[in-house]
């Protein structure tokens, strides 16, 4: 390791900002919208009830491949983790009149399990369902660390050779909007500062 990596690597660790292969820093993406699903009568107020499932990865950037030598030979980007989103809203057809998180999940992918990635935290904040006319904000953010370097095979990321995992200290958020008078839900997603895509979960 050279004289210069050896000094980020301090200088990251000692900030607490995110250590090893995640990146930090980059800007959110456009937020994904959706319209969601009916789901009947609403049960909790006035109005339709919807429901939409969203998800988000959760990004190491810049992964190692190593060789035999523990030489690093190339880089790719792996997603160790995911969280999901189940939302539920209810509107009038000229306001919302209820919305809430129904479940949510943060958990590894296979690959991060082998990586030795853990869920140090995790929680969920949002605008109270009651909160007739909205906007609703719903948020779950999740903490996630590695003690450790280890190297393990890239075939969990679909990947061939040897992928080198570092130190990690790091947080993914996941937040849904639910907008008042048209029932448009926003999704956008961070990983360690990085922009994460939302998708629908089916």
């Amino acid at each position: 390791m050279s004289r210069a990596v050896r000094n980020l690597t301090r200088s990251v660790i000692a900030t607490g900002a995110v250590a090893a292969t995640v990146a930090v820093g980059a800007p959110p993406a456009s937020a994904a919208t959706y319209t969601g699903y009916v789901q009947g009568a609403c049960a909790q107020a006035a109005g339709t009830a919807y429901r939409s499932q969203l998800k988000i990865p959760v990004t190491e950037l810049r992964v190692p491949l190593v060789n035999w030598l523990g030489q690093t030979v190339n880089t790719f980007n792996a997603t160790t983790a995911y969280m999901t989103m189940n939302v539920e809203w209810c509107t009038n057809g000229s306001r919302i009149t209820y919305a809430t998180i129904a479940q949510s999940n943060a958990d590894r992918t296979s690959g991060g399990a082998a990586s030795n990635l853990e869920r140090k935290s995790y929680q969920k904040a949002g605008t109270p369902p009651t909160a007739v006319g909205g906007p609703y904000t719903l948020t779950t953010s999740a903490s996630w660390g590695r003690n450790g370097e280890i190297t393990i095979s890239a075939s969990p990321f679909n990947v061939g050779g040897e992928a080198k995992f570092g130190l990690a200290n790091f947080t993914s958020t996941m937040t849904v909007k639910v907008h008042p008078t048209n029932g448009t839900v926003e999704c956008t997603g961070t990983s360690g500062g990085n922009a994460e895509p939302c998708s629908l979960n089916y």
